[in-house]
């Protein structure tokens, strides 16, 4: 009798041996079919019973993979053992001609390819078919400007009597161009050539990355029909469409950044809304652009400049939305800032402008909110024959008085030790607050970890417009200023410029997606931002040039 670890052995040692000299064949139930028929493939792999993950990608260049299924069996005949794994696969052509069923990766070893031929239905059927059931692709221009709205639709109709098997094809995948659904996939009836028919209408928003040709690859759906002689399945294909895609025009400012769009409305909110204020007082404003047929991300920085010398200016992350339940895309940007009057006077608030480019009539326009006149109460700013030049005099101090005569008065010994020890203990609660305070990261540091992890991200995400946020707000924050003086630092550096015209480059037929030398500017750039500049006590809060003279 043999002993169940023998015969565990035995049957190991059979099943490695079937194993080592496995094989695998392909083989197809006919070469030769109609456009509206399947086929079914085998993959057997003998000398095995073990199925593998099998790898079907290679298929779908020219088939759609209808269904997999596998089967496995070992027998055992005069001693001699023999075992395979069929894997079952049913395809079905999705164009005519002839077609190859390429080789196959299976269980380490490869299959052979198989050529088919697919034969087109008779054209009587065909226009029988295409009356029945059809895709209608359509654009709203053949013309479309560079990081512009393309507007994509497409339906299917189908009569009484047809079957569509499967989802409806997904958003299109258009290389160097950005894709957005618009709404929900919508379903109603129409009546064509006294046929009623059922509509399913999908619509998407296309922004080209680029200038030059521009493909929107097409698609197909299996389906069934039913004919006089029986039901049959078919594939409901759309052709691809190319548009043209238009660069920026001649006209266009060379110093602006570029934004396309059909509409354009700009408004700001003042909280509180006044005119009269006094100063220290904290108000916020927020500016906010609604541009029709495009994103919000499309939407430059806005430039809101105040007199750094009687107003703080504290800006807050930008916030950008797009709305896509109409039909087209309407993008939102929203910036908010804090303003602090530190000084009294009468300050004019400039106002805030954005240029755009109108799709509909080919014009540059802009757009502007109004200048706004504040009155701030408080002392005024100190003059250059300030008497002092070591102290900062603030809105809160006033004009000392004559000092009083002082009057000192000998203490009791109990009141002199018990001096002694409050003071000891001031000294002692001072130098904890000291170490505290050294082990405690500031706000200067916590707001530089902020915007380095955003141009980190930014830049993973090659997405041009935070680049250049990212480097705007650490431009601010290092040097105290607003928007408008720290363009204007950024202006002088060779980097900066160097930035800018390799992202606009981007916008050019023939350029790449991303540039090495995006990334090299932003990094050396960030790196001359992390340098901390340090201001002597008492003197004022003006900060040094962001790139002084050498010697100086």
């Amino acid at each position: 009798m043999v002993s169940p670890r023998l015969g565990c052995l035995v049957l190991a040692l059979v099943l490695w041996t079937v194993s080592a000299v496995a094989a695998v064949d392909a083989r197809v139930d006919r070469t030769t079919v109609d456009e509206m028929q399947s086929l079914q493939l085998t993959l057997r792999i003998t000398g095995t019973n073990d199925a593998d993950t099998l790898d079907l990608a290679p298929l779908e260049k020219d088939f759609e993979v209808q269904g997999t299924s596998t089967q496995s069996q070992m027998r055992m005949i005069n001693g001699e053992i023999t075992a395979w794994v069929d894997y079952l696969v049913t395809l079905r052509p999705k164009r005519t001609g002839t077609l190859t069923i390429p080789a196959l990766d299976v269980g380490g070893d490869r299959s052979q390819a198989i050529t088919v031929q697919v034969r087109p239905v008779a054209p009587e059927l065909r226009r029988q078919i295409d009356r029945l059931v059809y895709f209608e692709v359509t654009t709203d221009a053949d013309t479309v400007y560079v990081q512009g709205q393309l507007l994509y639709t497409r339906r299917l109709y189908y009569t009484s009597g047809v079957q569509i098997y499967g989802d409806l094809p997904g958003a299109p995948e258009v290389a160097d161009a950005v894709v957005l659904p618009l709404g929900e996939t919508t379903q109603n009836t129409t009546m064509l050539n006294d046929t009623r028919y059922g509509v399913l209408e999908q619509r998407y928003a296309i922004f080209p990355e680029h200038s030059g040709a521009l493909t929107i690859p097409g698609f197909s759906v299996a389906s069934s029909v039913r004919l006089a002689d029986g039901r049959r399945g078919i594939r409901v294909a759309a052709d691809d469409k190319t548009i043209t895609v238009l660069p920026i025009p001649a006209i266009w400012p060379k110093d602006v950044p570029w934004l396309p769009a059909s509409a354009l409305s700009l408004s700001e909110d003042w909280d509180p809304d006044m005119t009269n204020v006094n100063a220290g007082t904290s108000m916020r404003r927020a500016v906010q652009v609604t541009v029709t047929g495009n994103r919000g991300s499309a939407v430059p920085p806005l430039i809101t400049t105040v007199d750094d010398r009687l107003i703080r200016q504290y800006p807050e992350a930008p916030v950008m939305e797009d709305d896509t339940r109409g039909d087209r895309v309407v993008g939102h940007r929203q910036q908010v800032e804090s303003l602090v009057p530190t000084w009294g006077g009468q300050v004019a608030l400039p106002g805030v402008a954005v240029t755009w480019w109108d799709t509909a009539s080919n014009q540059v326009r802009v757009n502007r909110l109004p200048a706004r006149q504040l009155t701030i109460a408080g002392a005024p700013p100190p003059t250059a024959e300030s008497p002092s030049d070591n102290v900062t005099p603030t809105p809160a101090d006033v004009a000392p008085e004559e000092a009083p005569a002082t009057v000192t008065t000998p203490l009791p010994t109990n009141a002199l030790r018990w001096s002694g020890i409050a003071v000891l203990v001031l000294v002692l609660a001072g130098g904890v607050a000291v170490l505290l305070k050294r082990r405690r990261p500031n706000a200067s540091t916590q707001h530089e970890a902020r915007w380095l992890s955003a141009l980190r991200s930014a830049l993973k995400a090659r997405d041009g417009h935070a680049v250049r946020e990212a480097l705007l707000h650490a431009v601010m924050q290092r040097q105290a200023c607003g928007r408008t003086r720290a363009l204007s630092l950024l202006a002088e550096d060779p980097d900066w410029l160097r930035l800018t015209a390799a992202l606009n480059n981007r916008l050019a037929p023939e350029a790449t997606a991303w540039t090495s030398e995006i990334d090299d500017a932003a990094k050396r750039l960030a790196a001359r931002q992390r340098i901390r500049r340090r201001i002597s006590p008492g003197t004022a809060p003006a900060l040094p040039p962001l790139y002084p003279h050498p010697g100086s």
